[in-house]
């Protein structure tokens, strides 16, 4: 993850460019019978989750590295995508929900102590009907 955050700010170097903006897409797509979950499932939901820790980690040294904008006043937005299961568990869901409520939690706790530094920390769910 290091690297990746070396390569973009060598390729978008300050002060002409500035990193205003990081978004965490990341899940792991293991939908099983809870008997039927594997060590390996469990190991790559958390690999998910540390890999949100890295991605926030370089992010926000980037915004701290920045102004305050002034058309907005913060210093940058880290976003981390969500789903149903990052609000509730369900059927098959249970090593998905692990992996995404993890990440909402670390969403909740850098949002309140980055948002004193002006960086902005957003979680955006996509949930589906309840009918599902």
């Amino acid at each position: 993850m290091a690297s990746t955050w070396s390569a973009i700010q060598m390729h978008f170097p300050k002060p002409e460019y500035a990193i205003r903006a990081a978004v965490f897409n990341v899940g792991n797509p293991a939908f099983k019978n809870f008997l039927n979950i594997t060590p390996e499932d469990i190991q790559n939901t958390m690999n998910v989750v540390a890999a949100g820790f890295a991605f926030s980690r370089s992010a926000i040294q980037a915004f701290q590295g920045n102004d305050i904008e002034e058309t907005n006043g913060t210093r940058g937005t880290l976003i981390f995508t969500g789903a149903t299961a990052s609000l509730r568990g369900g059927v098959f869901t249970s090593a998905f929900s692990a992996g995404k409520h993890g990440l909402r939690a670390l969403n909740q706790s850098l949002a309140k102590e980055f948002g004193k530094e002006n960086i902005h920390v957003a979680h955006v769910s996509f949930q589906t009907p309840l009918s599902c």
